[in-house]
């Protein structure tokens, strides 16, 4: 371009940037201003006026480029991915459209879209982008928690609260740990398998009501399979729809007291519907099954803001009115969590949560958590942390939890007329690796 041409596409940035106001610009006028504010980086007047022009009747691949690369270049990459998706579709052939398409998917919580997109990267002969965003396995993890609760002074107030009238249960926790491993992968292009296995270690006093008389042991041990399974089909643009299934199985060894081990397994499987809009993710769930011999029916309706359009900073908020029923009996109660997500180095995220007010036997479909010890829970307050160590692929896991035990008897044929209510708190750490591909 001749320099004095050069001159009149900046006389015409620094300008021509309020003529919208006052006349209507015509596409070539639209085309030099935000040419021009494309070449000074002035990504936010490239904004105005492209979305005057779009407001305007005026669209056309190159502006879309252009808005679509300011927003990207100030990471709000949920507003790049419509003017992306428009520029893509007018000009299946061009790379740097696709590319940049696929990374605002990436960086803003949209991997399925991006995966559901790879099919077109073929034609575009670019070995890196297949490598990322192709099929196979996606990510890989193991996990380790350990637990320290601080019931030694509730376990006197339990056994002398107990009212030995009635057969039933009540326990608290000693300690317990988790292993875990983590897996998912892709069936084809629309469709992302997530694989979690966990075992469960615990050691509880249990205090046992049979005919009238107490039988108690300080240390009674516990162990448990628990295996979560969840299809993320992606059908169309910004929508998933994720079936769910979790399996446990529990065994309470009690040979050494002289009987068979006691024995237990249920399910819980539901699915969920969630749909990306704009700065959003909305979303609702329901499950059901059996927890503890209980009848379970949950549902829940899930949102999540992306002030900024990217990672950086989000506030999730999951709601959930869950009954139990079993028999004659019925109970319903309203568990909402709240999460709070942030950016705090190129290395390093985090987020905070918590999850109101007490519950028992509760699975989170989002998380895929199952709560199904006989004590139940309330105000769980986690903080997880986020180090990514090699090329953002592998990262450390580091999370730390503090939340409220609520140890009740529980009688064997009413198991929800609970009493003799002690609380006591609990203390859990988890650290893994995490590897993404």
């Amino acid at each position: 371009m001749k320099l004095k041409n050069i001159v009149s596409v900046l006389f015409a940035a620094l300008f021509c940037t309020s003529l919208f106001s006052q006349a209507k610009m015509t596409a070539a006028e639209v085309d030099s201003l935000t040419y021009a504010q494309y070449l000074k980086g002035d990504w936010d007047n490239l904004i105005k006026s492209g979305t005057k022009a779009l407001e305007h009747g005026i669209d056309f691949y190159y502006l879309r480029m252009r808005i679509g690369y300011a927003n990207y270049m100030k990471q709000n990459y949920r507003k790049a991915i419509p003017h992306y998706q428009k520029a893509f579709k007018e000009n299946p052939q061009d790379a740097y459209a696709l590319a940049y398409l696929l990374y605002s998917y990436q960086f803003s919580g949209r991997k399925y879209d991006a995966l559901a997109l790879s099919n077109q990267i073929d034609s575009l002969n670019n070995p890196q982008l297949y490598s990322k965003f192709s099929p196979g396995i996606k990510s890989f993890g193991f996990f380790f928690t350990y637990n320290n609760a601080t019931a030694s002074n509730t376990q006197q107030k339990v056994g002398n609260g107990i009212q030995v009238s009635t057969d039933g249960i009540q326990k608290t926790t000693n300690n317990y740990n988790i292993s875990s491993m983590y897996l998912s992968h892709s069936l084809g292009r629309h469709i992302t398998v997530y694989h979690n296995i966990s075992y469960l270690q615990k050691n509880e006093h249990n205090f046992s009501i049979l005919d009238n008389q107490v039988y108690e042991s300080e240390n009674q041990d516990l162990n448990q399979w628990d295996y979560n399974l969840q299809f993320q089909i992606n059908p169309a643009k910004g929508i998933t729809i994720t079936p769910i299934y979790n399996y446990v199985s529990i065994k309470i060894p009690l040979s050494d007291v002289g009987l068979d081990d006691f024995k237990d397994s249920y399910s819980m499987y539901g699915a969920i519907l969630s749909g990306d809009i704009g700065n959003f993710k909305l979303g609702t769930s329901y499950v059901l099954g059996k927890i503890n011999k209980i009848n379970q029916k949950q549902l829940g309706i899930h949102a999540t803001y992306y002030p900024f359009g990217n990672l950086n900073l989000y506030y999730n908020l999951n709601t959930f009115f869950k009954n139990q029923e079993y028999e004659n009996q019925n109970e319903s109660d309203f568990i909402h969590q709240h999460t709070l997500g942030f950016k705090i180095s190129n290395y390093w995220w985090a987020e905070l949560s918590g999850i109101f007010p007490r519950f028992t036997n509760f699975y989170n479909p989002i998380s895929g958590g199952m709560w199904n010890g006989l004590e139940g829970a309330g105000n769980v307050i986690n903080i997880n942390n986020i180090f990514f160590i090699k090329n953002s692929k592998l990262s450390l896991i580091l999370n730390t939890g503090l939340y409220q035990s609520v140890s009740e008897f529980e009688p064997i044929d009413t198991p929800m007329n609970r009493s003799n209510k002690q609380t006591y708190s609990n203390f859990n750490i988890t650290g893994g690796l995490l590897w993404n591909f």
